[in-house]
């Protein structure tokens, strides 16, 4: 429900029935909440994402480049697209491993 709340305050575009709306690179790392960066994953593969996503963040916090205020608000610590490219980085070092 909080989720749910959460979307529609930003203005989330509504995933189809079966997925969910998902960012790309999530919020508190890019802030940035355009279609661009939205995409609709099947329930699943959207929570194995949240889960690579948490362990990268968590990482991000432990260098200090991102600073938990809220539950949806992160203070950045270092800037924006170092944050995007490091993520990319992270994600690509993942989908290796998987595959």
């Amino acid at each position: 429900m909080t989720i749910i709340n959460h979307q529609r305050r930003r203005n989330l575009i509504l995933a189809p029935r079966g997925y969910e709306s998902d960012h790309i690179i999530p919020y508190c790392i890019c802030k940035d909440d355009s279609k661009e960066n939205i995409q609709f994953l099947k329930i699943k593969d959207h929570r194995i994402k949240s889960i690579i996503d948490k362990k990268i963040i968590k990482e991000f916090k432990k260098k200090g480049w991102i600073e938990k205020v809220t539950n949806y608000s992160h203070e950045l610590k270092v800037p924006i697209n170092k944050l995007k490219k490091e993520y990319l980085k992270q994600v690509s070092k993942v989908s290796k491993v998987s595959r």
